[in-house]
């Protein structure tokens, strides 16, 4: 069953974090992700707490892809990346069977 990983993303230095964005899909694309959310302008109903900054949504086929995208080799250098320039808070969270 697919699931999706909702991003909301602030993203504090752009130069930086760059590197992080033009790597990652790669990493995500090699276990099956695929983008359906990368940006874009944002309306916003109901108390969210802190407003969305910017939300990024990914498909995996399945949570063991979600796992083995972060689990990657080549993902663990991008960690420090994103966190130097970036801050975020995610949720994976399963699809609709059939859907």
């Amino acid at each position: 069953m697919a699931v999706y990983l909702i991003i909301d993303l602030d993203v504090s230095d752009p130069e930086r974090f760059a590197e992080y964005q033009a790597a990652f899909p790669v990493i995500a694309a090699r276990h099956g992700g695929r983008y359906l959310v990368r940006g874009g302008e944002l309306s916003v109903n109901g108390d969210w707490g802190a407003d969305p900054k910017r939300l990024v949504m990914i498909e995996f086929p399945d949570r063991a892809a979600a796992a083995a995208t972060f689990a990657d080799p080549d993902y663990q250098p991008l960690i420090p990346i994103r966190n130097a320039s970036s801050k975020g808070r995610s949720i994976l969270v399963d699809g609709v069977d059939g859907a």
